[in-house]
């Protein structure tokens, strides 16, 4: 516990003045108003909301209820001290501290086999310094990215001490593995990167003995996996019904998931009980996997196209090229310091792989390796995952100086010092990717949006519950939360024709009367603050579209400027028909 207190004070420590903006009412990004947006959509309706009817034409967010329901749980001792709407602000503001917190206790946990608490400690500093781990954990960042990597973490911590025969190990690594599924599917690599650890360990197990215990929890995390999903599924089906395929959230194809899972688990507990050669053997098991997988698959193919396959090719280019997370890394900079750990992590493991030869553990070592490397291609690939990268880093640099420790010996200052050497060496080479990181950070230009403030708009705003307000769409999440407006929409897949509507008004180039499409989607009010900077969906065209305008101050004579409230940097114009 004192571990857990010491990273979330740390936290809060090291977020400056983002705490200092939270404690006075606001939250840090898009994703924390909207959630809470939808939890008040909830509240009002007397259970869980899918949708936020206010935002565009009413998106359904792809989000599952668990987290809605932990800052709930939270919420609930605030009311007896503050109002409503404060308890449920103040529960979505710790969200981001405890799940960091409980990250820590799971870095610890997965490497206690490995390494002593000193070099343990040494994995959670470097978790502490990441900024593809820290930004995801301040205060007021109401999402999943954290609790979701503590998951992680435990799914790497359950498939080792599973691989190595630990009883039980199998029952809390399906269990683990199905609450990160429904927290959300995009922790589904990692959790079959998991099931196939224990796999691996399965199939190059020499004792017979032992191999058919690996089997036995396997069969065990597959059935544990499989039911906590369909209970999941059955208390939080998907709105559009039990049969809805739906990749981006808890649905029957998860379940599907769960099911291949159990029969993959029971397959190799079959070929367990046969008299088979070792080569047999291996090849029946690892046919039956695959096959159990395969089938899933064909079921459901939307699972292989993966973001891509959730709206047309055309929209998902226009659509995921605007958000920064799901950027490929694309230049040097950038990959040392979000990429860096996880190239590191997978040429240690790859060394503890040849070191470990001689044993079957070689091929584990190796198989870690790997899944080390996917995830770092994963995150050079989308910058959001460089979190994964990162973790990697922090459960290698432990159990790498786990082994330098045990090299010195008893009587380690009556030799050369170089083991100790070597520690300090690999604890400053782990700890350079993230230090660039955050010196690139600090060096980048300051974001002039910090001067654009929607919560000092809410006066100007609070007459006009009906109206529809055009906004810089990362915004319409903040002028949901602080006022009484309707929006035009915002980044979210499956509100993706509100966004596709919004992205065409502002890239009007000619508007000298009233554009048809501004009149199609019932705009009121256009929202703007000048001091932002141009949009990034019109960042492909010249200076000259009525974002720009508006801008620059030059407004087309069907809006009227209405409020300019003092200390918001925004202007408000009315369209006038």
């Amino acid at each position: 516990m004192l571990l857990f207190a010491a990273v979330i004070a740390a936290d809060c420590g090291l977020s400056g003045q983002v705490l200092h903006a939270v404690l006075a009412g606001e939250l840090v990004n898009p994703d924390s108003y909207m959630r809470v947006e939808r939890i008040r959509a909830g509240l009002a309706q007397g259970g869980f909301a899918f949708d936020v009817v206010r935002d565009g034409v009413g998106a359904n967010i792809h989000w599952s209820h668990l987290l809605d329901a932990i800052i709930l749980l939270l919420r609930l001792p605030l009311l007896a001290f503050e109002p409503g709407p404060r308890a449920l602000h103040d529960a979505a503001m710790v969200i981001g501290p405890l799940s960091l917190g409980a990250l820590a206790l799971a870095l610890s946990w997965a490497l206690r086999p490995l390494a002593s608490a000193g070099a343990r400690c040494m994995g959670v500093l470097l978790l502490m310094i990441s900024p593809a781990m820290f930004s995801y954990a301040w205060p007021g960042v109401a999402h999943h990215h954290v609790l979701l990597a503590a998951l992680v973490v435990s799914l790497a911590g359950c498939a080792g001490r599973a691989a190595v025969n630990a009883r039980g190990a199998g029952s809390a690594l399906g269990a683990i593995g199905g609450m990160a599924i429904w927290l959300s599917p995009e922790s589904m690599p990692f959790v079959l990167l998991s099931f196939g650890a224990l796999f691996t360990a399965w199939l190059v197990q020499p004792d017979r003995g032992l191999g058919a215990q690996l089997g036995l929890e396997a069969r065990r995390a597959g059935l544990v996996f499989c039911a906590v999903i369909t209970a999941a599924f059955v208390i939080d089906p998907p709105q559009r019904g039990w049969a809805s395929v739906e990749i981006d959230r808890l649905s029957i194809v998860w379940v599907g998931l769960g099911l291949a899972a159990s029969l993959a688990g029971a397959g190799l507990v079959a070929v367990d009980r046969r008299q088979m050669s070792p080569r047999a053997r291996g090849a029946v098991g690892l046919v039956l996997a695959g096959a159990s997988l395969a089938a899933w698959l064909l079921c459901f193919p939307a699972v292989a196209k993966g973001p891509d396959g959730l709206m047309p090719a055309d929209q998902a280019m226009k659509f995921f090229s605007h958000i920064t997370e799901m950027q490929p890394i694309s230049d040097g900079g950038t990959f040392y310091g979000y990429a860096a750990g996880g190239v590191m992590a997978a040429l240690v493991l790859a060394l503890f792989a040849w070191a470990a030869r001689a044993t079957h553990a070689s091929w584990l070592w190796a198989y870690a390796a790997l899944c080390s490397a996917a995830v770092t291609v994963l995150s050079i690939q989308h910058i959001r995952f460089a979190t994964y990268a990162e973790l990697a880093a922090c459960l290698v640099l432990p159990a790498l100086l786990g082994r330098l420790e045990r090299l010195d010996g008893p009587r380690w200052i009556a030799r050369p010092p170089l083991p100790s050497l070597a520690r300090v060496g690999v604890i400053l080479l782990f700890l350079s990717s993230p230090l660039i990181a955050i010196k690139m950070a600090t060096a980048a230009p300051a974001d002039e949006r910090m001067s654009c403030s929607v919560r000092a708009t809410a006066p100007a705003l609070a007459a006009s519950p009906d109206a529809r307000l055009l906004s810089r769409i990362d915004d319409a999440p903040e002028f949901l939360y602080f006022t009484p407006v309707h929006t035009m929409g915002s980044l979210y897949h499956r509100g993706v024709a509100a966004f596709l509507q919004a992205r065409h008004i502002w890239r009007l180039r000619a508007f000298a009367t009233l554009p048809d499409a501004v009149r199609a989607a019932g705009v009121q009010l256009i929202a703007i603050c000048p001091a932002a900077g141009r949009l990034a969906i019109t960042a492909d065209l010249p200076d000259t579209t009525l974002y720009d305008a508006l801008r620059h101050g030059t407004p087309p004579a069907w809006l009227r400027e209405v409020a300019a409230p003092p200390g918001s940097g925004y202007v408000i114009y009315q369209v006038v028909p």
